[in-house]
């Protein structure tokens, strides 16, 4: 009583289905590390950087425009394994949500992101 060459066959395409999936999970648990390791890289870049942007006084971020003060210019340096992009606007409560809504507050919006992973910070500075 030996086996069929059906069954065999079966065995055989049963058996390679299952080690498609199990080879892709083995894949994507080796390379999950480095996708963590760069995630929190970035993390880390773009919290030093909205640090750094929030320990400056009101009077240096108050440019309400692209043009940043050469004082938090130098701080910001584009680092090659930090790039970070920063905006600093005048708060417009024409475009805030209405719950939100404080005319002539003199807020900043501030927002420090990363290119890359899309990792961002945004907040509010008061002078």
């Amino acid at each position: 009583m030996g086996f069929l060459y059906v069954e065999v066959v079966l065995a055989v395409l049963v058996l390679g289905l299952c080690v498609v999936p199990a080879m892709e999970a083995v894949r994507n648990a080796v390379a999950a590390p480095n996708i963590v390791q760069d995630r929190a890289q970035a993390l880390l870049c773009v919290k030093s950087q909205m640090e750094t942007v929030l320990a400056e006084p009101y009077v240096n971020l108050n440019a309400c425009g692209p043009v940043i003060a050469p004082s938090l210019a130098k701080l910001l340096t584009q680092d090659s394994a930090c790039p970070v992009n920063v905006t600093i606007d005048c708060y417009d409560p024409n475009t805030a949500p209405p719950s939100v809504v404080l005319k002539d507050s003199g807020l900043l919006h501030v927002t420090v992101s990363s290119p890359d992973l899309s990792v961002s910070f945004t907040t509010l500075v008061t002078p």
